[in-house]
């Protein structure tokens, strides 16, 4: 047997009672040997790859046992010498940074002899990191701990249960001003405004009696050390069970910033970005609260609108920078017209709850509020006499002088019978009123006015629902020549309401108010298009039927795409479709000059209505595409048996002026025998009239011209 052998065997029968320990062991000297010792013999571990790998990662010879296991306190070779001398040696802890974490080991320490000469020395560590696994986790979680305080946005206060703060974030000096050692032992409640103290003390008894639960406190206040106070919001936890905590954390978020962005943007949205008043959304607002006073009151809510009249006409000719100074002056002086008239208020009103409000709630319209009056009629016209003065002056801006007019509606009404709808939509029923009469006028909310509007919307209604059930008609006037020769025929809008037959003049001007001319002039184009082509089935010598066209179609663009889109749909030739225009329109509406001549693509006839002794218009027709013009009522009812030579002399020259120019000319309105014989005398060519037929509908009229072929 080899010395090594005997040596193997002598190790095997050491007496190790920690046999199944993960075990490390070295020769003194030699190299360290990784092993495990287990019963029957000691074997190379191969099931401890960390410890072995960072042995051979940092000693691929093999190391000595110090350079392995550092000692500090007391050297390898003490154990060793006791070990030699047969001295007894404690078990010693100690550490070996294996990888990341550190391993806690007990040492012990064995000499190994054969045949009485030392031949070894067996160190024995065992790995007892685990047993330190609950001090080393109990520093790690106040180390953890105290970094998240540390570093947590916002304060942590960290309390006890009586509410007295144990330890504070490095952001209480932002927050508060104070240091984080100042706080020690105080009560956080010392820290809150008087307002909101009592709800969050309830809010944090509340807390104590749900262990884990975060519970969230909303708007409250913690004052600085400059004697301000910071609006905040926190969460508050009961960790009181915890034994890593064992307090109550208080994680408070300073939104002091926030909160002054949001009321900004909460004005922003609540009043006037150009005149800095209130606009329609606080006007609504105030208007509920000032009913709701009215109501304990027992009082009126007064209300004035105010619009400028013309006021298109500063921005178009002059700029909107002088229109947005003008509004900003007018904003000021009716401010000051709201300071110094005051309602007549019962004595139970408070003193806020009647203050004036003056709020812009559109372009050019402001409204003056005022509640607690007990005479409201008395009231608003003082106050509507007193805006009129305040806006009788020119306002001077840019350098200019710049008069200003305002119609006025006002309205009242108590809570019993009114609320701020109601009220708003009796105002503005006023003002209305105000524009129609003439404008720069004052006009009070009545019944009348209800009823008048509540009659208006009926009509509006009914006027919609003929267009789109079928209950608008066309009937057809013809044009002839002296003679009787058909030549054209004129569309004539008819509304057929409950069986009676209505003329434009029943419905035109709602028809334009309303912007509802506009679908009902489309459907007239389609269907005069369509019956043209029936029309002149029967009829071959008809050569065109012409469209009235009105004054608000003449400034809508897409007129001119309209009337293609109706010729192409129904297959018919544009010189067969004479559209006819007012000449009061050509020359009240300069806008309206600009559709005019895009007409021109389109190819259709144009026709001018109504024409006179306007000399310098009527010269002008045809530089605008005119191919017909049409002598006026007015001027046709003139031309009886006892016409004078200055009429007549009239009627030539216009008739010789539109032949010069290349113009058809219609006599509108023939109705006596007399007329016809001076327009015969006059050599006026074409005619229109009672005298040679009523306007037909489309099956009359085929009808009569199927019996005349």
């Amino acid at each position: 047997m080899s010395a090594d052998q005997r040596v193997q065997t002598d190790l095997r029968s050491v007496p190790l009672d920690l046999a199944q320990a993960r075990l490390f062991a070295a020769a003194i000297p030699g190299p360290c040997l990784v092993a495990n010792v287990v019963p029957g013999g000691l074997t190379v571990l191969a099931s401890d790859p960390l410890l072995r790998r960072f042995i051979t990662a940092t000693h691929p010879s093999g190391p000595h046992l110090g350079e392995v296991i550092p000692v500090g306190g007391f050297t390898v070779l003490e154990p060793v010498l006791r070990a030699l001398r047969a001295e007894p040696f404690a078990p010693r802890s100690l550490q070996v940074p294996v990888g990341d974490e550190p391993h806690w080991f007990e040492l012990r320490v064995t000499p190994v002899i054969y045949e009485d000469r030392f031949v070894q020395v067996l160190v024995v560590g065992v790995d007892r990191s685990d047993e330190h696994d609950v001090d080393r986790r109990e520093r790690r979680s106040r180390r953890r701990s105290e970094a998240m305080i540390a570093h947590a946005p916002g304060l942590v206060l960290v309390l006890d249960s009586a509410g007295r703060i144990v330890r504070a974030s490095p952001g209480v000096d932002h927050m508060l001003g104070i240091g984080a050692g100042e706080l020690a032992g105080r009560p956080v409640f010392e820290l809150l405004h008087p307002d909101t103290l009592a709800r969050v003390a309830t809010i944090f008894n509340h807390v104590l009696g749900l262990p884990g639960e975060p519970v969230r406190i909303d708007d409250f206040r913690v004052g600085h050390l400059d004697g301000t106070f910071r609006a905040c919001e926190a969460t508050v936890t009961n960790l009181l069970h915890d034994d890593d905590v064992a307090a109550i954390v208080f994680n408070i978020a300073d939104v002091t910033d926030r909160r002054v962005a949001e009321e900004r943007l909460e004005l922003a949205a609540a009043s006037d970005s150009l005149t800095g008043l209130a606009n329609r959304r606080s006007l609504r607002e105030r208007l509920e609260q000032a009913f709701d006073t009215a109501r304990t009151d027992d009082a009126a809510v007064g209300l004035a609108l105010v619009d400028l009249d013309h006021f298109m006409l500063v921005n178009d000719n002059l700029g909107h920078d002088v229109g947005d100074a003008v509004l900003r002056t007018v904003a000021s002086r009716l401010s000051r017209v709201a300071g110094t008239v005051a309602p007549r208020r019962s004595p139970e009103a408070t003193d806020d709850a009647d203050a004036a409000l003056v709020a812009r709630i559109g372009g050019n319209t402001f409204a003056v509020l005022c509640g607690g009056s007990q005479e409201p009629v008395e009231f608003l016209t003082g106050l509507a006499h007193e805006i009129h003065a305040a806006l009788d002056s020119p306002i001077s801006t840019a350098g200019r002088e710049v008069p200003i007019r305002a119609s006025v509606g006002t309205a009242h009404g108590r809570p019993a019978t009114a609320d701020g709808d109601t009220l708003l939509r009796a105002a503005d029923l006023a003002l209305v009123r105000a524009k129609a009469k003439g404008r720069n006028q004052t006009v009070s909310f009545t019944a009348e006015l209800q009823t008048a509007a509540e009659q208006r919307l009926a009509e509006i209604t009914a006027l919609q629902s003929a267009l789109h059930e079928g209950r608008l008609r066309l009937v057809y006037q013809p044009i002839v020549r002296l003679d009787g020769a058909l030549v054209g025929a004129e569309a004539l809008l008819r509304w057929d309401h409950d069986g009676v037959l209505l003329t434009p003049a029943a419905f035109l001007d709602l028809a334009e108010d309303t912007g509802l001319i506009l679908p009902i002039g489309a459907w007239v184009l389609d269907q005069a298009c369509r019956d043209l082509v029936t029309l002149r089935a029967a009829a071959p010598d008809l050569q065109w039927v012409s469209v009235n066209l009105s004054s608000r179609q003449l400034l809508d663009e897409r007129l001119p795409s309209m009337i293609d889109s109706a010729l192409a749909t129904n297959g018919v030739d544009p010189s067969s479709l004479a559209v006819e225009i007012d000449q009061r329109t050509l020359r009240d509406d300069p806008g309206a000059r600009t559709v005019l001549g895009a007409l021109g693509a389109v190819r259709a006839m144009v026709s001018f209505d109504e024409v006179g002794a306007d000399w310098a218009l009527l010269s002008s027709l045809a530089e605008h595409g005119a191919h017909v013009v049409k002598l006026g009522r007015r001027f046709i009812q003139q031309l009886d048996v006892d016409v004078d030579d200055h009429d007549r002399t009239l009627a030539m020259a216009v008739l010789e002026l539109a032949r010069t120019d290349g113009l058809e000319v219609i006599a509108e309105g023939v109705e006596t025998i007399e007329q016809h014989a001076t327009l015969r005398d006059l050599r006026c060519p074409l005619a229109q009239g009672h005298l040679f037929s009523e306007p037909l509908d489309v099956d009359t009229f085929v009808a009569i011209a199927r019996s005349q072929r």
